[in-house]
């Protein structure tokens, strides 16, 4: 049953889909045997135009307005890092670059995971409507990147 979203967080959400439809799309080239730099290609098209605005809004609109000695706060940052790292090393990959793959699909999933069960969960609990609202991003990544290698297909 999907969960229920304050209207200021349902970008966020939308964006998080996004993230796990990347996921759907490298265990699909992957079971396909498409050559890893394609997909490589596609993942840094994704970090650069969606997920990165993603993570600085989150950032800066989110979890700003909580304690940096929150835990969940702090999760979430060491996360974004670790994407972060993740996503840029792709590239200077010459070997395991499918288990890189693998592996960094599975820590966006749970990332994004516990963001919408946990923390946007504790986000319209603990906050008015005033706040919620001024957590709303102004410039969203409506759709996947749409490159001319649709390598899951």
């Amino acid at each position: 049953m999907p969960l229920k979203r304050h209207i200021a967080l349902q970008d966020y959400s939308r964006e998080h889909h996004l993230g796990l439809l990347l996921g759907w799309k490298i265990s699909q080239g992957i079971a396909k045997k498409v050559p890893s730099e394609r997909m490589v290609n596609y993942c840094q098209i994704f970090y650069e135009s969606c997920l990165l605005p993603h993570m600085k809004n989150e950032e800066h609109l989110i979890l700003n307005k909580f304690p940096s000695e929150d835990q969940d706060v702090k999760k979430i940052i060491e996360d974004h890092k670790s994407l972060q790292k993740q996503f840029e090393g792709l590239g200077n990959l010459s070997q395991g670059v499918e288990e890189a793959l693998v592996q960094l699909t599975d820590d966006l999933e749970k990332h994004i995971r516990f963001e919408e069960r946990i923390f946007f969960t504790k986000i319209q609990d603990e906050c008015t409507e005033e706040e919620l609202y001024a957590m709303k991003p102004e410039v969203v990544s409506e759709q996947m990147p749409q490159p001319e290698d649709e390598f899951w297909k």
